[in-house]
């Protein structure tokens, strides 16, 4: 899928340095960070060992956990130098909730009856380091209008899982696992100051990797601009996909989608 959208990124938007001044060699930076809230489904599969009857299938979902809304945090830190662009970034989905079981539930090999009362505690975070290559689409007569930014980056899935009942029940699960992935930056300068711009990129399909897609739409407005600094705000909307199951014969299994998102943040660019 990650192939698909990639290659499906044909159109762009604007690219420019802050600073009017700035020449077009120029080394500039870029750092952003924002929330994004928005509604989440899915489950967290943790056998034990990859043995049969240590997990129930495709459980716990989020919603008995009484987990239906996500609110992250994701921030990113990139430099840009003609038509190149180093980025690193970090997504922060964490929760902790109550609520009771309505149907027994095996996980890590702990079992839970019906009715139970249970505390969760989550981190499904990311963080992400890659590179970027734009290409200028724009018109003759109306250069830095359009680009795409088409690049790849290493993605690490930083995932916690911890289960606690009332009857010393207490499933605990974590691990790092990282993945290679495609990225399409596409930016379009509506008018002077006003950007609008959209972002796909998804991982490649290995076996034992995390599957992370992200499809977003933002505009993205100068609100401020001093000595060389640009500060922009930006809203808009996203999905976001995050999957990953291991090699076990009944395997560790996270499956979590999160849509509709709206997202919001700054932006300084210097």
């Amino acid at each position: 899928m990650s192939v698909i959208i990639f290659e499906q990124c044909v159109l762009a938007g604007s690219v420019e340095a802050p600073g009017e001044s700035n020449k077009a060699d120029a080394l500039w930076f870029e750092v952003s960070g924002g929330l994004q809230y928005g509604s989440i489904d899915g489950f967290l599969q943790t056998p034990s060992g990859g043995k049969q009857g240590t997990t129930s299938h495709d459980r716990p979902t989020f919603d008995e956990l009484g987990i239906n809304n996500v609110l992250s945090f994701d921030g990113s830190v990139d430099a840009h130098w003609k038509m190149h662009s180093l980025t690193a970034g970090v997504q922060l989905n964490r929760f902790s909730e109550s609520s009771t079981l309505h149907d027994p539930l095996i996980s890590q090999n702990i079992s839970f009856p019906s009715n139970a009362h249970v505390d969760s505690d989550i981190r499904l975070d990311w963080y992400r380091f890659g590179y970027l290559y734009t290409f200028d689409l724009s018109p003759k007569d109306h250069k830095k209008t359009v680009s795409i930014s088409p690049g790849v980056d290493i993605a690490l899935l930083d995932f916690h899982y911890e289960l606690k009942g009332t009857e010393n029940q207490h499933v605990n699960r974590s691990y790092i696992k990282g993945a290679p992935r495609l990225l399409c930056n596409i930016d379009w300068k509506i008018v002077e100051g006003f950007d609008l711009k959209a972002k796909a990129s998804g991982s490649l399909p290995i076996s034992n990797t995390p599957s992370i897609i992200n499809l977003s739409l933002v505009a993205e407005k100068r609100v401020f601009s001093k000595s060389g600094a640009v500060v922009s705000a930006y809203i808009g909307i996203a999905y976001e996909k995050i999957d990953y199951e291991d090699n076990q014969d009944v395997p560790n299994h996270v499956d979590a989608e999160m849509w509709p998102l709206v997202t919001t943040g700054l932006k300084v660019k210097f």
